[in-house]
């Protein structure tokens, strides 16, 4: 997975504050709870489809990541 995943820019968002920024973040994305990895393009725009929700195994993820 660190291989397949050494060309993407990767960000981590912390919500556990559950604040006030988390929750707008959160709505602003459409994601429900987390654990969820949003894949974007390079023009910014998500790639829906790529969207994984919840936690999976890691050859899930490879078969969902996007090429």
């Amino acid at each position: 997975v660190q291989q397949a995943l050494s060309n993407y820019l990767l960000l981590r968002v912390d919500l556990t504050m559950n604040n006030v920024a988390d929750r707008a973040l959160l709505k602003k994305f459409k994601v429900v709870a987390p654990p969820t990895i949003l894949f974007f393009n390079v023009a910014g725009h998500e790639l829906a489809a790529q969207r994984i929700v919840g936690e999976v195994s890691a050859d899930e993820f490879l078969t969902r990541l996007p090429k």
